[in-house]
């Protein structure tokens, strides 16, 4: 075969896959809804061993999320999973593994996490995290590969533990300011909960 002088053109391949989901009225959910939160344990239980890793991750995160709805019982069903897998009796029950294996209760677990620990980072946290990467005059690099002279990687370092400090402290007076009402300044709050 003789080679052709001109260039072929370059094609692309697609391949796509049509998906239709169709949305219910909420109240014909209503059924679902409660089974889910009345037999959440055994429904895990079942599907446990026969999901794929990414169904998992699905199915937990639609179980918190249903859970969540209903009048936050997401807390309570969590600790009831996490006891069972935990728990000696448990054909899982691997204590080296826990929390580090893809099951349903740890991507439930991880899913909660995400759900509420990212409003409480947001609540505690944003504005002062804004605050110190707004200011011109703070540098926070401290690897000595990538700051040369000393002088300025000491002050990098101070700045860095300041600032950790700053974020630490912030973080400490909302959740004693959350729980109760010992201080009412974020700023000035010496109600170290989490103590050295």
């Amino acid at each position: 075969m003789e080679k052709s002088s001109r260039r072929e053109s370059p094609s692309l391949r697609l391949k796509c896959q049509f998906e239709r989901v169709e949305v219910l009225p909420l109240q014909e959910y209503e059924a679902l809804s409660y089974f889910v939160r009345d037999e959440y344990k055994s429904v895990c239980r079942m599907l446990e061993r026969s999901l794929p890793v990414r169904a998992k991750e699905e199915l937990a995160r639609e179980l918190v999320s249903v859970l969540h709805g209903a009048a936050d019982a997401a807390e309570d069903a969590l600790a009831e999973l996490v006891v069972e897998e935990v728990s000696p009796s448990s054909p899982a029950s691997d204590r080296h593994l826990a929390f580090r294996a893809n099951t349903i209760t740890t991507k439930a677990v991880e899913a909660y996490l995400k759900l509420v620990g990212g409003r409480y980072l947001q609540a505690t946290l944003q504005s002062v995290v804004r605050g110190i990467l707004s200011s011109e005059d703070v540098d926070l690099e401290v690897d000595p590969a990538r700051v040369q002279d000393p002088e300025a990687l000491r002050k990098n370092q101070a700045d860095l533990l300041t600032a950790v400090k700053q974020v630490r402290k912030e973080g400490n007076c909302f959740f004693c300011c959350k729980h109760s009402t010992r201080c009412e300044n974020s700023l000035t709050c010496d109600n170290n909960v989490f103590s050295n």
